[in-house]
């Protein structure tokens, strides 16, 4: 709403003829979307109906209980699955299948969920799928390879604030937990 006033008083670049196009466009974005929603979904609902999720959490306790080192195998997981998914599917995917080991070992959700919001972040940034080097490559017509170059210490920052946020929870959860005064 805010771009279509924009775009039509402010700079004047929008015209009502443009809307039909426009409406299309937005038509086929939403519907891929939603598809790939779908989609998710249905794959998340049949993992957990073949018991995925309990299969899952019985593997990764059987590797360790350390819920330090269980935390950093789904960084890796995580980051290795956001190079070639979408960020929203590979939460909704993932998520069902990884909740119940880590708060069986005491990781908080809300900190998990943050966890997993800047994994898909970093995904973002990553090749080969990186959405965001691809819509940044669309816009500017610099070759996807240059731009990964140039998002390097971004990309650095991001993973170091991940281990931050993962080792150190008090960060995530202390502003819900001080709301909800647990």
């Amino acid at each position: 709403m805010v771009s279509f006033i924009l775009g039509m008083f402010v700079h004047k670049e929008l015209k009502w003829k443009d809307m039909p196009s426009i409406l299309v466009s937005t038509g086929k974005t939403l519907g891929s979307c939603s598809a790939i929603f779908a989609m998710a979904s249905c794959f998340s609902y049949m993992i957990t109906f073949e018991n995925v999720p309990k299969m899952i959490s019985e593997f990764l306790i059987g590797l360790t209980d350390n819920k330090y080192l269980l935390l950093l195998l789904v960084n890796i997981a995580l980051l290795i699955i956001g190079c070639f998914m979408e960020g929203i599917s590979s939460i909704l995917i993932t998520a069902p299948m990884i909740l119940p080991t880590l708060t069986a070992v005491g990781v908080d959700p809300i900190h998990l969920g943050v966890i997993m919001a800047l994994n898909t972040t970093l995904g973002l940034l990553t090749p080969p799928l990186g959405l965001s080097l691809f819509m940044a490559n669309t816009v500017t017509k610099i070759p996807v390879m240059q731009i990964a170059k140039k998002a390097l210490p971004m990309f650095a920052v991001l993973v170091f604030t991940l281990f931050l946020i993962t080792y150190c929870p008090v960060i995530v959860t202390f502003l819900p937990n001080l709301m909800l005064g647990g």
